[in-house]
């Protein structure tokens, strides 16, 4: 059954004993923007707001509908920002378990395009790439007409033609790095902040990566956690390649990990090394760190040192404790008790090793401050940081060893797919979830949506597939009245395969009830 509400409306709109109160009555056609995020197991964000979309307009064909994907900074992040026109860029990593996998980079390109510098190393890189395809075509073609003859004269040729061009190409990305490292990044526009009144003639590159397109639990192999053993080393492999793309500022979503490693296996990935008592290094997982002994930081990529570093992420759970990383998450990535109480003590001594280290061996550039001095800062105090325990841990690493600057996650995605400006004259806010329970409370991309309305008067309902929020619950989100699939199709497995339909269903429903027609 639909719940409907009446929470106080924003002063420019008059308030109301009952929701019915504001259906859109105004000459013209309404304005409806649809923000909803995934129906995870079921549809994307886009194809849920699309279903929602097809259905307003089943009812008022007139109706201007905007459609914006959003997410909560976990999964689905890069997928908002290549809907948006970011551009997807591959890059190999590791999954959780050690698997080749491929992750997608979504790159926002300069605002002012590439410097004259980047633009001739790579057009020098496109040359020799060009040059190498001809000459292997060339060697290709005289080999063939003399495969009876020289075969083995060919091949050696080819190969001594492939070798160059390698030489070559590796030559070219190398000028390239260089000429990318030297330019001047100082002032660059902040992620999510408004243009400039005068644009800086920098090269700024923004990358987006996702934990859980990396290394996240729909990377883990038939689904079978790996709660000791599992690593974020993919994550780390990806902000290396937005860095091998040339990104002067990196913000990474964080949300859905299949690890509870702290972070450690991102850093690895980066240069880090951690050795255990003998000096040998460590495998990979959580489990692995109470063996730690000594963290060395001289080897991490010193492109970060002027890079900045975004932590997209809602949790603010620390690193350890009742309320940390193990505890709380372990259980959702197949810890048992036991294992909680192992990663437990591996998580401390991480924090203790980490505590210890001299990090101004590596003066990477913080949030506008200077490295974090050793020794004084104890593992405690930078366990507790909000936001350490977030993704096992890796919040952890980046706050305190790379320095990353902590966002909220939705906001991030909701300025980067650009809510407030579809705002401009809208008259109701259509967003949703899955599930709307208590964890859409913290953080969640409706509550983030939903915010946003109130703020501008907007009234805004939710679509779900189940709704596990009272009435109490539904006013402290802002909701004006959610609307379940559930009330629709009460098996759940049916809700789950006919999502599409009954979200249609439930556009128009949606539209007839908070949409007027114009007079004729």
């Amino acid at each position: 059954m639909v719940r409907r509400l009446a929470p106080p409306v924003a002063p420019s709109r008059p308030a109301t004993d009952t929701a019915e109160a504001v259906v859109v009555t105004r000459v013209g056609a309404p304005s409806v923007v649809v923000a909803s995020d995934a129906f995870k197991g079921s549809l994307s964000s886009l194809d849920v707001a699309d279903a929602v979309r097809s259905g307003v307009l089943d009812v008022v064909p007139q109706a201007r509908v905007v459609v914006l994907p959003v997410a909560d900074g976990g999964e689905g992040t890069v997928a908002a920002a290549l809907a948006c026109g970011w551009s997807p860029v591959p890059v190999d990593v590791h999954g959780p378990t050690g698997e080749a996998v491929v992750a997608t980079v979504a790159l926002r390109p300069a605002p002012r395009g590439p410097s004259p510098a980047i633009n001739t190393a790579d057009h020098e890189l496109s040359t020799v790439d060009s040059t190498a395809d001809r000459r292997h075509s060339s060697v290709d073609s005289t080999a063939d007409h003399r495969r009876s003859t020289v075969d083995h004269s060919a091949d050696q040729e080819l190969s001594s033609v492939a070798n160059t061009a390698d030489t070559r190409r590796r030559t070219a990305i190398n000028t390239a790095d260089q000429r990318r490292s030297s330019v001047d990044t100082a002032g660059a526009t902040p992620f999510g902040a408004g243009e400039a009144a005068h644009r800086p003639a920098v090269v700024h590159v923004t990358a987006l990566v996702e934990l859980a397109d990396a290394c996240g639990l729909g990377r883990l192999p038939g689904g079978v956690p790996a709660p000791l053993t599992a690593s974020s080393r993919g994550l780390g492999e990806a902000i290396r390649g937005a860095l091998d793309l040339g990104a002067t500022e990196v913000v990474v979503g964080v949300g859905g990990s299949a690890s509870t490693d702290g972070g450690a296996g991102a850093l690895a990935a980066l240069g880090a090394r951690l050795l255990d008592e003998s000096g040998s290094p460590l495998a990979d997982g959580g489990a692995a760190l109470s063996r730690l002994a000594h963290l060395d930081v001289t080897g991490l990529d010193r492109r970060l040192e002027g890079t900045r570093l975004v932590l997209a992420a809602d949790v603010d759970s620390p690193l350890l404790g009742p309320a940390g990383a193990a505890v709380v998450f372990g259980p959702q990535k197949g810890a048992r008790p036991e294992d909680v109480t192992v990663l437990e003590a591996a998580l401390t001594r991480w924090a203790d090793v980490v505590a210890a280290t001299p990090l101004r061996a590596f003066p990477r550039r913080s949030a506008g401050g200077p490295a974090r001095a050793p020794g004084p800062t104890g593992a405690a105090a930078l366990a507790g940081m909000p936001g350490a325990g977030a993704a096992g841990g890796v919040g952890f690493a980046l706050l305190t060893v790379l320095g990353a600057e902590r966002r909220s996650g939705v906001d991030v995605v909701l300025d980067l797919v650009g809510l407030e400006g579809a705002f401009d004259g809208a008259d109701l806010v259509v967003t949703g979830e899955g599930s709307l329970d208590p964890q859409t409370l913290m953080g969640k991309a409706v509550a983030g949506v939903t915010r946003r309305a109130t703020a501008h008067g907007i009234p805004a309902v939710a679509v779900c597939g189940l709704l596990a929020l009272d009435e109490a619950g539904l006013t402290a989100l802002g909701v004006r009245a959610a609307y379940p699939l559930s009330d629709l199709e009460a098996d759940p497995a049916r809700s789950v395969r006919d999502a599409r339909v009954l979200l249609h269903r439930t556009g128009a429903r949606i539209a007839r009830e908070w949409l007027s027609r114009p007079p004729a």
